[in-house]
């Protein structure tokens, strides 16, 4: 079941789409906000509107180094 509110945000994407692929859509904010459920919910939404149209979730998680590699590295200033 997608987020109250969620119809009127999958009709404001619809509305900005490009006539051709690809269409890139960025979710940002604090950490444990919901952006991955956001994103999950907003790509069932758009895949359950669009059809045949292929909708994929791209995150950040996996290009973030762990605490101590910032540290070993001397960039745990940089962090964030």
């Amino acid at each position: 079941m997608a987020a109250p509110g969620m119809d009127a945000i999958v009709d404001e994407v619809l509305l900005l789409r490009p006539p051709a692929p690809p269409f890139v859509i960025g979710v940002a904010g604090s950490v444990a906000v919901g952006k991955s459920t956001f994103a999950q919910d907003l790509r069932r939404s758009l895949s359950a509107r669009l059809g045949s149209a292929r909708v994929e979730i791209v995150t950040t998680d996996g290009f973030l180094f762990p605490n101590k590699v910032l540290a070993e590295r001397g960039l745990r200033r940089r962090k964030g």
